[in-house]
């Protein structure tokens, strides 16, 4: 972010793009979590909640193909509109919509898979990040920057033979995957925090 504002600035404009109207679709991405919530405590049968979410997944994608033609499967050229374009990177009403459409169909599927029909070993990695996504997503947000920093410091031994470093690699700006590897690295590492902290018991909730 850019350095904080003065108080009698009305409006501020933050570096990664979004605007002050930016809350109203943000709030609607947090009402259809709430509605997929309240299913899936409800007292309807496994099959019946699983068939809803499924449902409200394609009712978002068919209103957001409406809205933005840009995501269709095929490019029709004199069927080409975008009344509210699909951009995450402002949370467009298009892409909470979207979005919500993808949400309801792997809650879906996950559903189906540990709820239903109970494999729920393979899912410990996600559990560990789920009961502390609150700790998960203030550690993204605050001390993302310092552990990629400590990853480029601590990493860098070289190999006194060919001159290669895992840091090298990495953040090599030369190969298209690095920054996939970067934050998959980072990732794990939240994860290991989020790991000793379901080990400990010690769970963030509001």
């Amino acid at each position: 972010r850019y350095e904080e504002p003065f108080r009698d600035q009305k409006f501020w404009v933050n570096a990664g793009g979004y605007q002050t109207l930016n809350f109203i679709p943000s709030i609607a991405t947090m009402l259809f979590g709430l509605m997929a919530g309240q299913l899936l405590i409800s007292n309807r049968i496994e099959k019946m909640k699983v068939k809803w979410l499924l449902q409200a997944g394609l009712v978002c994608f068919v209103i957001s193909m409406l809205l933005d033609t840009s995501i269709w499967p095929v490019n029709i050229e004199q069927w080409e509109w975008h009344l509210v374009p699909i951009v995450k990177r402002i949370w467009s009403p298009g892409w909470a919509i979207f979005s919500a459409g993808w949400a309801f169909w792997f809650l879906a599927v996950f559903y189906w898979i540990i709820d239903v029909k109970g494999y729920k070993k393979w899912a410990f990695p996600f559990v560990v990040v789920g009961m502390n996504s609150i700790a998960m997503y203030c550690m993204a947000q605050l001390i993302r920057p310092w552990v990629q920093k400590s990853l480029k410091i601590h990493l860098t031994t070289l190999d006194q033979a060919t001159g290669w470093s895992v840091a090298g690699s990495l953040f090599s700006t030369d190969c298209p995957y690095a920054p996939i590897a970067v934050s998959a690295t980072i990732l794990f590492v939240l994860w290991l925090i989020c790991l000793w902290m379901y080990l400990q018991r010690i769970f963030i909730k509001i």
